[in-house]
Order: structure tokens, then C-alpha cells, then sequence
């Protein structure tokens, strides 16, 4: 985050009539992992982080990317206190969010 608490992004402008629903499905998946997290599911969790990377990245969302990144290493290794502080971290990212495009 930037000393407004904003987390800029830079995004295609190709890609805005997506972004809503990619935000909602985003919101959506973050829940999903945080019930899973709490379940003890952390297979799920791995599984949503990795998609969390993937579309991150293939959307340009880096700073996404690189938490799915991480959420996904945190479940594969089965952590839960990585993976909350992680799923932490998303959600602050996601809150202050800004999407700039070009």
C-alpha cells in the first residue's frame, strides 16, 4: 500500500468491461478460502490461491498474483497461520484497491 493506504494497479483498458465481475468472483473466492482455511481444507485453499495467482497475473493485477502466490505456498505446506495472515493480506489488498487503466 501507498501512504494513503491505496494499492494501485495498473490495468489494461482492454480489459475493463471484466473487471467487475472479475472483482465480485474475486470477493467471492476469498470467502471461500477463509471457510476452507477454517474447515482445515487447505487443499481448497491451495487450489483458490492458485487461481488467485493465475488470474492475478493474466489480468495484471500483480500484487494479487503474488498473494495467491504465496496463499498457494502457504497451503501447500499446510501452514494456517501463513495462510491467515495471507488471506489478511488479500483482503486489505481488495479493500484498498484502486484500478487505474491505460
Amino acid at each position: 500500500m501507498n501512504e494513503k493506504g491505496k494499492v494501485v494497479e495498473i490495468i489494461d483498458a482492454d480489459l475493463e468491461p471484466l473487471i467487475p465481475k472479475f472483482m465480485t468472483n474475486t470477493r467471492r473466492e476469498l470467502g471461500e478460502m477463509k471457510d476452507a482455511l477454517a474447515a482445515g481444507d487447505f487443499s481448497t485453499v491451495q487450489r483458490l490461491g492458485h487461481n488467485a495467482k493465475g488470474a492475478g497475473f493474466g489480468y495484471g493485477f500483480t500484487q494479487m498474483g503474488e498473494l495467491g502466490k504465496g496463499i498457494e505456498q502457504a497451503a501447500r505446506d499446510q501452514d494456517p497461520d501463513g495462510c491467515g495472515k495471507l488471506l489478511q493480506d488479500f483482503a486489505a489488498y481488495l479493500e484498498f484497491l484502486e484500478i487505474q487503466y491505460e
